[in-house]
């Protein structure tokens, strides 16, 4: 158990620390420009429209969806605007893309929550 809780504990700040890199050719050389990864850290503002869908939901259960969205979902593709997509397209891709990243139940439901309740807190009244 302290292994998997150090684990955790390094997948997050691992996580928050990365960067992901994108390659661009320009005649016969490729260039790599590296984007710092800016975390959506949930806190407040998303625990409190987390618990209107899930009463018993914690902070703690939004950080794990964070570190999920941010690794394994970024080492893959870049890091979506959470609030640029209906919750009917995230829903969908959340199914589509769970078993690719190897997800469990568990890690599903804690990705779901961060991502709708990031979405719910931070997207404009009738977008």
């Amino acid at each position: 158990m302290k292994q998997k809780k150090a684990l955790l504990l390094f997948t997050v700040l691992v996580a928050g620390g990365l960067s992901f890199c994108t390659s661009t050719k320009s005649g016969n050389t490729t260039k790599t420009e590296t984007k710092p990864l800016t975390p959506n850290m949930p806190g407040e503002k998303e625990l409190t429209a987390a618990k209107k869908r899930w009463p018993d939901v914690t902070l703690d259960e939004l950080n794990k969806g964070q570190a999920i969205f941010y690794n394994p979902c970024t080492s893959c593709h870049q890091a979506y605007d959470i609030p640029g997509f209906s919750e009917k397209k995230w829903l969908h891709e959340i199914d589509d893309m769970s078993p690719k990243a190897n997800l469990s139940a568990e890690q599903k439901a804690q990705l779901t929550k961060y991502i709708l309740s990031f979405r719910d807190a931070n997207t404009i009244a009738g977008k």
